[in-house]
């Protein structure tokens, strides 16, 4: 239905590009959350599962942070057994990242290779936020 009405297009999903890329873990759970403008994409995963994927509205790193602890106590998951991935475009990333590692304690930059997805221009387009994930 897509092709008929708009011809040849590339729809980018940023859970798809994430999902693509999840890095091995230490701790029992991983957590990337990528930053995008006013939006906060999350997931969540172990070694074998994306356990959760999500989307949420954010005007301050206080909301990320909210929203990021809200689901690890919705799903009974202790902050300091998850290990915390970063990336996107991060507003107040000093305090931001203060916060998530005080609440978290493992946090790390997620950069994948070949090419640097959170990088590159395939992240400089249209997030697609309310199309479900297409591969």
């Amino acid at each position: 239905v897509l092709n008929k009405k708009f011809g040849e297009y590339k729809l980018v999903h940023p859970v798809g590009i994430i999902s693509r890329h999840l890095k091995q873990i230490k701790r029992k759970y991983g957590f990337v959350l990528l930053f995008n403008s006013n939006s906060l994409y999350t997931v969540l995963y172990t070694e074998s599962n994306i356990v959760l994927a999500n989307c949420f509205e954010i005007n301050h790193a206080n909301d990320a942070i909210y929203y990021a602890l809200a689901i690890l106590k919705q799903l009974k998951i202790p902050p300091k057994s998850t290990e915390v991935f970063y990336c996107g475009k991060i507003t107040d990333e000093k305090d931001t990242l203060a916060q998530l590692e005080n609440h978290f304690g493992a946090t790390n930059p997620f950069i994948t290779a070949n090419p640097p997805y959170f990088e590159s221009e395939e992240f400089e387009q249209i997030v697609h936020q309310n199309v479900a994930l297409l591969s």
